[in-house]
């Protein structure tokens, strides 16, 4: 499978087809695949004005499955020398987060045609096409286990976000992006995909249930911000919420800090290493999540950095900040799922009160939303932490194959929760 280019408005956006059922070749892209190399080498991607605009900044070959809290220092590892020769010590910067295309039409058949699935299951054996989209930090290759999994039933087109692993750089808003995704679904030729994100892609799935409601269905697998406020913790006392908000803000403030900066041999070394034992324990093959991490890399200069670079990573932390999940599901003008993990991630475990009463408080307020719209359902998956995705594809496949396939259709309650112009 390759990467294909779409042009979004000026900036490239590379994107993978997995293919789906009776396709077991993606189709030809008709636009030019993308090579493991950096943007200076890319071949420009054509723009619905002919214009050839290339690609911003120069990645190189993905980071692997993002968490809402990744790899927090290295204080237990030995100092590395700077790429820079200076000698400061690597353990004051965290290890880089896990990250736990134009083309012919679906060769299945029409948008959303229905087939009986030769096990007998019941689900359709092709129900239409899924744009499925990473979290903050990730890239298409660290979504290829449910990728692989959905495209049993679906066919499966995977993004990587602006500003991730192939794609260009550009400002980040949520309209901008949801143009984006817009942009790729056009280009594949996908007449009303159902779309389904992990972390910060489930809360674009959120956005588009809002604005589009022709949209088979959207899921969001755990797409909920990091909590910034003390009345995000109901339970927990005031002054325990503040000074644990005040730690895990500073925990990410110097991950940022530490992503600014050019990795040294020593560091990428380590990382890589630890990509390769997070495989092992994920049960993915060792390649796929190579390719995840190496996707996020990006030469800059004499410098590795990893993607996003730190000025898209601030904006993306405040948008992701100012998210209201509930209001979001209130708003969904088609059927949206939210899938809630119930389990710290090992990373989260230092914040387990924080993060326990976050989940506690969040479902009871979605519990509530789901009252109010009819098209809204949530579940807890018991056992899954934020990296579900990873931990049980084939388990969270199922469930968004059989969401799809009874999904509402109530344009009534969609049309009257239209959101305004300014939403």
């Amino acid at each position: 499978m390759r990467d294909v280019l779409v042009d979004s408005a000026g900036i490239t956006i590379a994107a993978r087809d997995f293919g789906g059922p009776e396709q077991e070749t993606p189709p030809v892209a008709l636009t030019t695949s993308l090579p493991s190399t950096t943007n200076a080498d890319r071949p420009p991607a054509a723009g619905a004005d002919g214009s050839g605009r290339s690609a911003a900044r120069r990645p190189v070959p993905p980071v692997a499955l993002t968490t809402s809290l990744s790899s927090t220092t290295n204080a237990d590892r030995p100092p590395a020398a700077g790429a820079d020769g200076s000698g400061r010590s690597a353990a004051r910067r965290p290890v880089p987060p896990v990250a736990l295309t134009t083309s012919l039409p679906f060769t299945a058949g029409a948008e959303g045609a229905t087939r009986e699935s030769a096990d007998g299951s019941g689900r359709s054996a092709a129900r239409g096409s899924v744009l499925l989209l990473h979290g903050s930090g990730g890239n298409l290759a660290t979504v290829t286990p449910l990728a692989e999994a959905l495209r049993a039933h679906h066919r499966v087109v995977a993004v990587d976000l602006r500003g991730h692993g192939r794609s260009g750089d550009g400002p980040w808003d949520w309209e901008a992006v949801l143009a984006d995704l817009a942009a790729v679904a056009d280009a594949f030729g996908l007449a009303a995909p159902a779309v389904v994100g992990v972390s910060l892609g489930g809360m674009l799935a959120a956005q588009w249930a809002r604005h589009h409601p022709e949209c088979p269905g959207a899921v969001s697998l755990d797409g909920n911000p990091t909590p910034t406020r003390p009345e995000q913790l109901p339970g927990l006392d005031p002054a325990e919420a503040a000074r644990e908000l005040a730690r895990l803000d500073a925990t990410f403030t110097a991950m940022a800090a530490a992503m600014a900066e050019p990795l040294s041999a020593e560091h990428l070394a380590t990382a890589r290493t630890g990509q390769r034992a997070m495989a092992a324990r994920y049960g993915i093959a060792e390649e796929t999540w190579d390719e995840a991490f190496e996707r996020n890399l990006t030469v800059h200069g004499d410098g590795t950095f990893l993607r996003p670079r730190a000025d898209t990573l601030a904006r993306l932390r405040r948008f992701q900040q100012d998210f209201d999940p509930v209001q979001a599901a209130r708003d969904a003008r088609c059927a949206l799922l939210l899938v809630m993990a119930t389990e710290d991630l090992p990373e989260q475990r230092a914040f387990h009160r924080l993060y326990a009463a976050h989940r506690a408080g969040l479902a009871d307020r979605l519990d509530a939303a789901g009252r109010d719209n009819p098209l809204l359902r949530v579940t807890r998956l018991e056992g899954a932490s934020h990296a579900m995705a990873v931990e049980h594809p084939a388990r969270l496949a199922d469930l968004i194959t059989d969401f799809l396939a009874q999904a509402p259709t109530e344009p009534s309650v969609a049309a009257r929760k239209a959101p305004g112009p300014g939403a």
